[in-house]
């Protein structure tokens, strides 16, 4: 999943700025490349996302549109220096009390029974501490949505909102894959050794 990572972060920032603030533009290359740098910079989620609730408030209060994530630069820049100043994220890695994993598996949801073996091997492996292909878990559980409604009217807005060049398979696939991961709380099956590392 490592080589999704920077995908999976941009298509999280766009989703949250469409679902939370009801804010959808087209998303230029530019756009993409700005997202891009934050990823590569370190920049969390949690600090865009930040940043994006108080730009779009303030610009809402001003009645300005937001038609760029350029409009974000200045805060997410101030926020993540301000959270570097701080500190925050260095240090110890705590490990959750319950294992999300098996937290997952023993509540394991209705829609997905037939890919509970799927689902079972991979905790197996991971509890083994051998290294989960949790790419083939994710286009297994795409393909068995590939027919929902919700979904792929999801995939078409968000896809419509990409400028032309970014309108990629890669993205889709990334998106919907993402999309139904959250829907149905499915953590994350890589090992911590991997996560790290």
């Amino acid at each position: 999943m490592a080589a999704n990572k920077d995908y999976d972060y941009i298509i999280s920032v766009v989703e949250y700025l469409s679902s939370r603030h009801g804010v959808q533009f087209s998303i230029s290359s530019g756009d993409f490349d700005l997202l891009y740098a934050w990823w590569e910079k370190g920049v969390s989620a949690q600090v865009v996302k930040s940043a994006i609730d108080r730009v779009v408030e303030r610009r809402r209060t001003r009645r300005q549109p937001v038609t760029s994530f350029s409009q974000f630069r200045y805060e997410v820049n101030k926020q993540h220096a301000a959270w570097l100043e701080r500190g925050v994220g260095g240090g110890v890695v705590t490990r959750p009390l319950v294992d999300p994993v098996q937290h997952f598996m023993e509540n394991f949801p209705h829609e997905l029974e037939t890919l509970r073996p799927r689902f079972e091997a991979a905790a197996k492996k991971r509890r083994c501490g051998e290294k989960v292909d949790e790419d083939g878990l994710r286009r297994d559980v795409a393909a068995l949505f590939h027919k929902d409604r919700e979904l792929n009217f999801r995939v078409r807005v968000f896809m419509q909102n990409l400028s032309p060049e970014l309108r990629l398979e890669s993205v889709e696939w990334v998106y919907r894959a993402n999309f139904l991961w959250n829907r149905f709380h499915i953590p994350d099956f890589t090992l911590l050794e991997e996560e790290s590392g």
